[in-house]
């Protein structure tokens, strides 16, 4: 069992983590007059070009529907991203960042490398490796504990 001590370690983790994070993206969200929820889609399709569906986003980092939806209109509305329906099945739509976007997300990129380069600063090269091991281990625990419940 853990300790208490280790338990509320994790959940600071979490909640400062996800402050320091937000805060370091709203930088770039104010100077560019788009929301967190903006940002966050145009990283996800800017980090992941083999994903270009709202359902990759929703599926991958655990957005919620409504979230994908809104904030892909807005970046519609502001030209940001372009979509288009699969010809296929047009309940999909394929989504583009737009040229006039790929500065916003190059920042926002950057944004996301300082933020683990702030985190990870004290740690050497042996210690990141074994970090990056463990979340991806943790991560995976977690998505399993969220099926199963």
């Amino acid at each position: 069992m853990l300790e208490k001590k280790t338990i509320n370690e994790y959940l600071t983790f979490q909640k400062l983590s996800s402050s320091i994070y937000t805060k370091m993206c709203e930088e770039v969200c104010k100077q560019h007059n788009i929301t967190l929820p903006e940002c966050n889609l145009l990283l996800f399709f800017a980090n992941n070009p083999e994903y270009d569906t709202a359902i990759d986003a929703v599926n991958m980092r655990l957005f919620s529907k409504a979230y994908v939806s809104k904030a892909i209109y807005s970046l519609t509305n502001k030209q940001l991203i372009t979509v288009k329906h699969d010809k296929k099945d047009r309940r999909y739509q394929h989504i583009k960042i737009n040229p006039s976007a790929m500065e916003i997300a190059r920042q926002l990129q950057k944004v996301q490398c300082n933020f683990v380069d702030k985190l990870t600063k004290e740690l050497s090269d042996e210690e990141k490796n074994i970090a990056e091991n463990i979340f991806v281990k943790i991560i995976e625990t977690m998505k399993d504990i969220e099926k199963e419940n």
